[in-house]
């Protein structure tokens, strides 16, 4: 399972929602989840930002993304607590 996929199931967002929400085509989104082809940057951006908006949060991460499409070590930080976060509220 990619790390995509991982996060998007653990925050319990769908790939249908996802789309919707992004105006990311469903098949695009299914080839980030897939490892099919290789997750762009702002992909992480738009599934964080749906998951502020779902949850009516306003903390954003405190550094931007790489512009080189990967994630900092930051951001990695921040997506690793809303897991962390996610699969607690599942338990």
């Amino acid at each position: 399972m990619t790390d995509l996929k991982h996060i998007r199931k653990a925050l319990g967002i769908s790939r249908t929602e996802v789309c919707k929400a992004t105006g990311v085509s469903y098949n695009t989104w299914k080839h980030w989840d897939d490892g099919d082809r290789r997750t762009p940057g702002y992909a992480w951006t738009l599934l964080y930002l749906h998951h502020l908006v779902k949850t009516d949060r306003v903390n954003l991460f405190p550094y931007p993304f790489n512009g080189d499409q990967s994630l900092s070590w930051q951001s990695k930080q921040s997506l690793q607590r809303i897991v962390a976060t996610a699969d607690s509220r599942a338990d």
